[in-house]
């Protein structure tokens, strides 16, 4: 199974392979496809893309995310009417501004007929979901925030890939369980765990001296010291994982009334 930075450095290379002789927004659905599938498979169950939905009454989204049961369910029934399980993908132009594509007609007709829609121009990824005042922006990652800037970056995937990996293939990852039923502790673990990774990568990537005063205070409360480079990441794994494993525990206490979205959200942006 590929790593994460071959998942996105393939993804770079492809678009950068074609651009010359694609069309600004169609062309590039294979690549896009292919990193959602290889997060997919990552997945239980398994999420799949269905390119080019047929209209069930909402309009074409781009592409469907299907779990693999839902597949095997309606295999060869073409007068099944059912709706994606796990959302929508709407793919623009790498020139489109991502703020306006969420902010489109077109965002918003499929946020209310399928629930959830996965926005993005290639170089940007927003997660949008209807809410009871329509859609709401739920989450967002940046590979590059203008054009120039992403066609740069595809010219040097494993670069790119080795700052960006990580980051953007959690990200992806919780989309595509975003609508996944919680029916078990397991279920929590597992998108906790998706942010606990991401914070350490944050953690590890942003400035040392920050956390200098918490890593004094953690020190003393273990008696112990965090020596080197070695040191700095068990700091910063013990950091991430206590945060974490508090909210888990919250849930735990009281799982009829714990919002664990919006508990992992506010966490992430203090």
């Amino acid at each position: 199974m590929k790593t994460s930075a071959q998942k996105i450095s393939r993804y770079l290379s492809w678009m950068l392979e074609i651009r010359g002789l694609a069309t600004p927004e169609t062309s590039y659905y294979a690549p896009l496809g292919e990193l959602l599938n290889a997060i997919g498979d990552t997945l239980n169950p398994k999420v799949k893309t269905v390119e080019q939905l047929r209209n069930i009454g909402s309009g074409i989204p781009d592409f469907g995310l299907c779990t693999a049961e839902q597949l095997k369910r309606v295999k060869g029934d073409t007068a099944r009417v059912e709706k994606p399980e796990r959302g929508v993908v709407e793919a623009k132009k790498t020139a489109d501004e991502i703020d306006k594509l969420l902010h489109s007609e077109q965002t918003a007709k499929y946020a209310k007929g399928y629930g959830l829609v996965l926005t993005t121009n290639y170089r940007e990824f927003a997660l949008v979901e209807q809410g009871e005042k329509g859609a709401i922006e739920m989450a967002r990652y940046s590979l590059a925030v203008g054009e120039e800037e992403f066609w740069e970056m595809a010219k040097h995937p494993q670069k790119t890939a080795a700052v960006h990996a990580d980051s953007l293939c959690e990200f992806l990852r919780r989309a595509l369980i975003h609508k996944a039923p919680i029916t078990s502790a397991e279920d929590v673990a597992v998108i906790l765990a998706s942010y606990a990774r991401e914070a350490l990568n944050l953690l590890e990537q942003g400035n040392e001296s920050a956390l200098n005063p918490l890593r004094t205070a953690l020190e003393k409360a273990l008696s112990m010291k965090f020596k080197e480079n070695d040191g700095t990441h068990f700091f910063c794994s013990t950091l991430a994982q206590t945060i974490f494993y508090g909210l888990f525990s919250a849930w735990m206490e009281t799982p009829a009334r714990f919002d664990w979205r919006s508990a992992a959200f506010s966490v992430k942006r203090r």
